[in-house]
This record gives C-alpha cells, sequence and structure tokens, in this order.
C-alpha cells in the first residue's frame, strides 16, 4: 500500500471515530433533554407541596388539594397528587389517569370528545409505578396542557373537561382508570377527580 493511499485510510478513519463519537453526544444530550422535559412536566410547586403535605399530615391517605383549574388553549399546569402508605408495609403503587367526559358549561349540554386522542394529546398518561415505604407518601405530578383540539375532526370549545385519577395497589386495569375499573383495586376506594375549565 503506497504512502497516499494509507494517508486516505487513516483519514477515513479518524472522520468516522469524530463522528461516532458525535453522534453519541448528540443522543445523550437528546436524552437529556427529553429527561429534564419529562421532570418539568410533572414538577409540583411549593405551595402545592406544602398543601399536600398538610393535608397527608392531617390523616388523609390521597391528597388533590386544587382539582379544579382554569386552563386557555395551548397552556397547561400541573396539579399535585399525594400519597401516603398507611398499609404497614413498603408498597408499589400505581397511577393512572384518563379523560372520562365533557360539558358545556353555558349550555349544560355534553361535548362529543374523542377520550383516546384527549388522553394522547391533552395529558401525560401512561401509568407510573411508585415504591412507597411504610408511614411515607410521595408527591405526583399530573400535567395537563389544553390542546386545540378535541378529536381530529374537531376543535376545542369551552367547557369543563373532567379527568379520573385512579391510585391503584395493582396495575389499574382494563383502560387503566375509569368508574367502571373494579372498585377493590383503588387504594382508597374510589376514582379521584380533576376539572379542567377551558374558557
Amino acid at each position: 500500500m503506497n504512502k497516499k493511499a494509507m494517508e486516505l485510510s487513516m483519514n477515513f478513519i479518524v472522520i468516522l471515530i469524530l463522528s461516532i463519537v458525535i453522534f453519541a453526544g448528540g443522543l445523550a444530550l437528546s436524552y437529556k433533554f427529553f429527561g429534564k422535559a419529562q421532570e418539568y412536566r410533572t414538577s409540583i410547586d411549593s405551595d402545592t407541596e406544602a398543601q399536600i403535605e398538610r393535608i397527608l399530615s392531617s390523616g388523609e391517605t390521597v391528597a388533590i388539594p386544587r382539582n379544579r383549574k382554569d386552563i386557555r388553549i395551548g397552556e397547561s399546569y400541573v396539579f399535585g397528587l399525594g400519597v401516603f402508605n398507611g398499609l404497614g408495609h413498603s408498597q408499589d403503587f400505581y397511577i393512572s389517569m384518563a379523560f372520562d367526559e365533557a360539558f358545556d358549561t353555558a349550555t349544560n349540554s355534553h361535548i362529543e370528545a374523542d377520550g383516546t386522542y384527549i388522553n394522547d394529546k391533552w395529558i401525560f398518561g401512561k401509568e407510573r409505578k411508585y415504591t412507597i415505604d411504610n408511614n411515607d407518601h410521595e408527591k405526583i405530578g399530573l400535567f395537563v396542557q389544553v390542546d386545540d383540539r378535541i378529536k381530529n375532526s374537531a376543535t376545542t370549545t369551552p367547557g369543563t373537561y373532567i379527568f379520573n385519577v385512579c391510585i391503584c395497589t395493582s396495575p389499574c386495569a382494563g383502560d387503566g382508570c375509569s368508574t367502571a375499573s373494579a372498585t377493590g383495586m383503588f387504594y382508597d376506594s374510589h376514582v379521584q377527580k380533576i376539572y379542567v375549565t377551558v374558557p
């Protein structure tokens, strides 16, 4: 192999190694950014954290200090949920959130919304697992961002949009979180509600 060919081979190898390093760095930054974005979407403000602490210290096992909020289209809010483990042992808790129904606040008529679309576009709907030690608690953010649509074929209309929040001691059944789910699975025996009013 002549000298020129060897130089070309070395240059190619150097460029290849640099490309791999840059690509790996880009991937690492992407994962870091995505993690921060997810953390932001579930972070609770200090006032809500203090309210959760106060409610749970009074003997409640579940706390949602503020379950009603006006949110304009394109804006978001993180509701705070607190769960206290008083079962006498460490326990896995499964938190699930899902759209339930919507009403026009002016006429009190039902709004035809696509629950699957809203669960995908409005909220962080994936079930999350938290392991909580006995006599300890967890503060959890429930993210809602009002999209400009309620289904592919309809724009968001003013009204009240109701979401179910389920706290289960085993993975929440079926559709994840609904009043039709088996109540025996719920830590506090019923479905919690969050009300989002779109002005």
